[in-house]
């Protein structure tokens, strides 16, 4: 079977003969270098011609950067990496826009490439319709043809889904690569976008407000499709968004082989940080951890005396399970109500007008267009991507 399947690879290499591979833009913050080299060697022996898109650092960004290009709540409850990997995403959507040549390839700089990643990703391209937005040639979540597992109800909470067109013949065909529309994606580590694309998310997401696939991948009005098999995964290594600096505790076990991912990151992934840079930070293992002991607690002490009798009346004891699980129900609808809250869709901000460019950080904005200037979101890495 896998030798029909590289053959038909290798008929629709020859079919497609001519056909480039978009140019692609790898996010890395400089002071990784490791990781941009781990990348580079991958997409030179995929011949992927690349451009290195430094990423925004979060934490070097000014209060007034801040105000600018994150929303209110965001700036609350946002790490400082959740806010850069964003704005990161963002620049390249705009460096799509501006290049205005086609789509392109954005990649993470720990994503790892499929075997024969160059002619799948030309066989993907030519099964989408011609209005597509975005290709994910790599993700996490609800973004299995047939089956989602636990990743249902990540993907039920979050919100944002879709009906997962094509998905039959994504999973049952016999083509060894196809498309189709997920339930409910996220990951930004590999994918492919228009100019069209890019316009739609600049326009819907003119400000930081979550993590931007949660916000990105949810927009429903987005021509969102998956290629399947993935031909990209993550490492999962230390990740640049937050979260527990010392997860070596945690048990390295994959939990869905199918987009790689592993229980120690997905126990990591921050979720909000009350209190802004230092303050009390909600991971997603953290946040159902606590859900979990206060429920159990309160049922254990509702059904068994933990203490004799003559020390804690019945009475005294279940009131104290009531009011432990009333306070763990409380606290779980108030963070879910704030992660609502984070992701509630924007006003949308038409973009500039193509023959106005967006002044440069040294520049400024101009005195009569001080709104478009902060549309542009115009930072220094947006300026170094630009150049």
């Amino acid at each position: 079977m896998r030798v029909l399947a590289l053959l038909c690879l290798g008929a629709v290499s020859v079919r497609v003969g001519a056909r480039q591979t978009p140019k692609a833009l790898l996010i890395n913050l400089p002071k990784h270098e490791e990781r941009f080299r781990t990348v580079k060697e991958q997409l030179d022996a995929a011949e992927v011609t690349y451009e290195k898109a430094n990423a925004v650092d979060g934490r070097q960004l000014t209060v007034a950067d801040q105000e600018r290009k994150v929303t209110a709540l965001g700036r609350a409850l946002m790490t400082p990496g959740m806010i850069g990997c964003f704005l990161s995403h963002r620049a390249c959507w705009e460096r799509c826009v501006e290049m205005d040549n086609g789509p392109i390839i954005v990649f993470e700089d720990d994503v790892v490439l499929a075997d024969n990643f160059t002619a799948m990703l030309h066989a993907a391209m030519d099964e989408l319709p011609d209005d597509w937005d975005v290709l994910l040639l790599g993700a996490l979540g609800a973004v299995h043809p047939n089956y989602y597992f636990f990743n249902g109800l990540h993907a039920f909470m979050a919100g944002g889904l879709r009906w997962p067109r094509g998905a039959r013949q994504a999973f049952y065909g016999k083509k060894p690569v196809a498309v189709h529309t997920p339930l409910r994606p996220f990951g930004t580590h590999a994918y492919v976008i228009s100019p069209a694309g890019a316009k739609k998310l600049l326009q819907a997401a003119p400000r930081a407000n979550y993590h931007v696939d949660v916000v990105a991948w949810g927009l429903r009005k987005l021509k969102l499709f998956a290629v399947h098999p993935l031909l990209a995964k993550q490492t999962h290594g230390d990740t640049t968004i937050g979260g527990m600096h010392d997860r070596s505790w945690l048990p390295e076990i994959i939990i869905d082989p199918y987009t790689g991912t592993d229980f120690a990151w997905a126990w990591n992934a921050p979720l909000i940080q009350i209190g802004g840079r230092g303050g009390l930070l909600l991971t997603s293992g953290r946040s159902v951890g606590t859900f979990l002991v206060g429920v159990l607690s309160s049922l254990a002490l509702m059904k068994w005396p933990l203490l004799p009798a003559k020390w804690v009346s019945e009475a005294v004891r279940l009131l104290v399970a009531r009011i432990l699980l009333g306070l763990t129900l409380a606290t779980t609808t108030v963070v879910y109500s704030l992660l609502t809250a984070l992701i509630w869709q924007q006003q949308p901000r038409p973009l500039p007008a193509a023959d106005t460019p967006a002044p440069s950080i040294e520049d400024g904005p101009a005195p009569t267009a001080e709104a478009s200037a902060e549309d542009a979101s115009t930072t220094a890495a947006t300026a170094e991507l630009s150049a």
